[in-house]
């Protein structure tokens, strides 16, 4: 089996360097293709150089360039480009085993008439270990770090995801767009709104695809300590609302004959964070309430338009 490994960056050449040396290894212990299709998103001059002067003869690499900005842009931009039918999605922060291709292999293996398979996301303080409180964060708002593992391998239903960081899509038409650019895309504020992954693993399911995640596929998202700060948990939560509202309506425009009520009631609020009630949620902590403020604010907007 081969892979396309579609690896998007702005300016973490430390990072992403690291990755690449780190797929170097993986690729010794792998018997199929790999190619590496590294996609600069707007990098300032000095790390463009290096995602475009790296070299390795482990493995195929290939460095494209994408302006528009966003993770959506710059991964559709590297799937147009991809060889083989099966693409592997890692964000350039990431840490992966050297056993890393096998599991995916086996998989796919396991799992033919899938369309999406990924694993875990681990969490990883880059250069230090986490302090007890920055572990407490980190229990308390998991979603934020990309901790949205289960409990055992399992096909998914609607209203889970798998997350970017660690997917594999199988590609039935090549050079048709994977992620949806009205997610997964920077806002003129410079935040950036997420949900393309959970977006596009729901349109699949809804779409009667099967999304299968693996316990065992594993890799280590290496996060700053700014993550830890008020302002950038609070951010986040505000930007969930308009996240959550974005994929109600990006999932209307495709043809999903399954979106009914009860699969509406799945892909509500609750079910994304905690499985509760709206009121359990709201007083879950400090944050929560953002997340419904914008939601409905931006429903409130739409209507107007």
């Amino acid at each position: 089996m081969n892979f396309s490994v579609v690896i998007p960056t702005k300016d973490r050449p430390r990072l992403v360097l690291r990755l690449l040396r780190n797929i170097e290894s993986c690729a010794k212990t792998f018997s199929g293709k790999i190619e590496v299709i590294c996609v600069d998103n707007g990098s300032q001059t000095t790390s463009k150089k290096k995602v475009f002067g790296f070299f390795t003869k482990e493995y195929l690499y290939i460095p494209l360039a994408e302006q528009k900005l966003g993770p959506s842009f710059a991964r559709n931009k590297g799937a147009a480009h991809a060889s083989y039918k099966h693409i592997i999605f890692l964000d350039d922060d990431c840490e992966i085993d050297k056993a890393y291709f096998l599991l995916f292999q086996s998989a796919w293996q396991k799992h033919p008439n899938a369309r999406m398979i990924g694993g875990n996301v681990g969490v990883k303080l880059d250069g230090s270990n986490f302090s007890a409180r920055e572990r407490k964060v980190i229990s308390k708002h998991d979603w934020c770090f990309g901790k949205l593992n289960k409990d055992k391998s399992r096909m998914l239903v609607p209203g889970e995801l798998l997350h970017a960081a660690n997917m594999s899509i199988r590609i039935e038409k090549k050079g048709k767009k994977v992620f949806d650019e009205q997610l997964g895309k920077v806002l003129p504020n410079g935040q950036i709104l997420y949900a393309e992954d959970f977006e596009l693993s729901n349109r699949y399911m809804l779409l009667g695809d099967e999304v299968f995640y693996d316990k065992s596929i594993e890799v280590q998202n290496v996060v700053s300590r700014k993550r830890f700060s008020s302002r950038y948990l609070a951010q986040r939560y505000w930007n969930a609302g308009k996240e959550r509202f974005i994929v109600d309506q990006t999932l209307k425009k495709y043809d999903c004959k399954s979106y009914t009520r009860e699969i509406l009631e799945a892909l509500s609020l609750r079910l994304l964070f905690t499985g509760r009630s709206h009121f359990q949620f709201i007083f879950k902590n400090e944050y929560s309430l953002l997340v419904f403020i914008n939601y409905y604010a931006c429903a409130f907007r739409a209507l107007f338009r």
